[in-house]
Order: structure tokens, then C-alpha cells, then sequence
């Protein structure tokens, strides 16, 4: 999942969390446009070891936290 997001420019870095036996990834750009790029080119796409179809991307609701500590 990392190399697949840090393909794209302004990556700065992912989070995954497993919530009720599926897996969410929170992913992190250095701006919108770049953060838009991504999200548009990897709309739909399948991850090989997933089942259940391609991933569906949408804006964070709120700025991820600092994970220092």
C-alpha cells in the first residue's frame, strides 16, 4: 500500500487502521492539488491481495494528528 501512494508527489505519509475487519488507510500530501492527483488516479484501482474491489478514496474530514510520541 505505501509504495503504491508514495508513487505519487507530496507524499508525506499513511496511517492504516483495520475498523470492523476492513482496512482504512489515511494518507497524507503536501497539498490539495497534489492530494487531488492521487485520489483521482487511484480511484477504483485493486489492490492484489484485496477481494473487495477497488478502493474507494474520499478527502479526510478532518487534518490528520501528529504522530510524534
Amino acid at each position: 500500500m505505501l509504495q503504491v501512494f508514495r508513487s505519487f508527489p507530496g507524499f508525506c505519509r499513511l496511517r492504516m487502521h483495520t475498523k470492523g475487519g476492513t482496512s482504512v488507510a489515511f494518507v497524507e500530501y503536501l497539498d490539495v492539488r497534489q492530494a487531488t492527483q492521487a485520489m483521482t488516479s487511484l480511484q477504483g484501482f485493486q489492490i492484489s491481495s484485496s477481494e473487495r474491489g477497488g478502493m474507494r478514496i474520499e478527502y479526510a474530514k478532518n487534518k490528520m494528528g501528529d504522530v510524534s510520541g
